[in-house]
């Protein structure tokens, strides 16, 4: 039988019930992406520490998956090929790794293959200087040195289709093991806006976000020129102190747009995941919190990493006031 999984309070702290009972054990989670010097692992590795953790009393499996590609080294490749179809072979390989009885909720990690930025590269993310390309790999553990753009309406379409076929899949198979789904994107699956180590985004189809943004802000009179991005200049006047708001207020507010252009995403994604679980599965994410650097030294803007100025963590009270999401979390750093 599909649980029903939820949160209520119980003694006054938010807890998740499944089928109308308090789940009160803990949940377990094994990274395993490719960083240099720890590429050795294989599914033997996860196989074995998986199966120890239910052997102490883990109640609750956090899983690493795709639904279409991925940014970083993964065991498997992309699960949206190029001919259409889709493997989800991962998901099952999964599945039998964990013991049966256990509950499961798969991150799911919002990235499309290679082959779809190759044949959209006017949707692709843009640095001040017109550069799509940049150096990700290394610590980061990334294995593209490009990506798409969030404001890129072709993206979310065709993502919310890799996530809708996902689900289904998944639903259709282990429906009644699996009580939830974490919507993972951007850097380390955080939803740190990728490529923040320098100045973004300057693609058409943020440019697009940004005009509309700035209209409803201002009900179409900015007190500055809405119709470009803030240049990298203005951008970085006020680099180790407090941003004048009337002189950087144009800056400002494209810190903002970034932020909700994440929440943006995350909530339509998590609608999607409700919507096609009718409502029965938890819905998670990252997002909220400002820790250390994660992409580089970049002063004042990228040195803060995901959650930083321009990393798109400034929105929580809109992340909050969804309906669609019922818990959100950090890593324990």
């Amino acid at each position: 039988m599909t649980p029903i999984a939820t949160v209520q309070r119980r003694h006054g702290v938010p807890t998740i019930y499944i089928n109308g009972q308090p789940f009160t054990g803990w949940s377990y989670l094994r990274a395993i992406e490719r960083y240099p010097g720890f590429d050795q692992y294989d599914w033997g590795d996860l196989e074995r520490d998986y199966r120890q953790q239910a052997e102490a009393g883990a109640g609750l499996f956090q899983i690493h998956s795709n639904c279409a590609g991925d940014f970083y080294k993964r065991l498997w490749g992309d699960v949206w090929r190029a001919d259409g179809t889709f493997d989800f072979s991962h998901l099952d390989r999964f599945m039998e790794i964990l013991t049966p009885g256990v509950w499961v909720l798969p991150n799911i990690n919002m990235f499309l293959p290679t082959w779809w930025d190759d044949r959209h590269p006017d949707e692709l993310l843009r640095f001040a200087d017109g550069r799509t390309r940049a150096k990700f790999t290394g610590e980061s553990a990334a294995c593209r040195d490009q990506t798409v753009s969030l404001a890129s309406e072709k993206w979310v379409a065709d993502m919310t289709m890799c996530l809708e076929r996902y689900l289904d899949y998944a639903e259709s198979r282990y429906g009644d093991r699996i009580v939830g789904y974490l919507i993972c994107g951007g850097i380390t699956h955080e939803w740190g806006v990728l490529g923040s180590f320098d100045f973004v985004d300057y693609s058409a189809p943020m440019v697009r976000y940004w005009r509309d943004w700035v209209a409803r802000r201002y009900a179409g009179h900015p007190p500055y020129d809405g119709t470009v991005i803030p240049s990298r200049d203005l951008r970085e006047r006020g680099a180790g102190r407090i941003r004048n708001p009337v002189e950087s207020r144009a800056a400002i507010d494209f810190q903002l747009c970034l932020s909700d252009l994440v929440v943006d995403r995350i909530t339509g994604f998590c609608e999607t995941v409700k919507r096609r679980t009718q409502g029965r599965k938890l819905t998670a994410t990252f997002y909220g919190y400002t820790i250390s650097c994660r992409e580089g030294g970049l002063k004042f803007l990228g040195r803060y990493g995901c959650g930083g100025f321009q990393g798109g963590h400034l929105a929580l009270h809109r992340l909050l006031q969804s309906p669609a999401i019922d818990m959100i979390t950090s890593p324990p750093t």
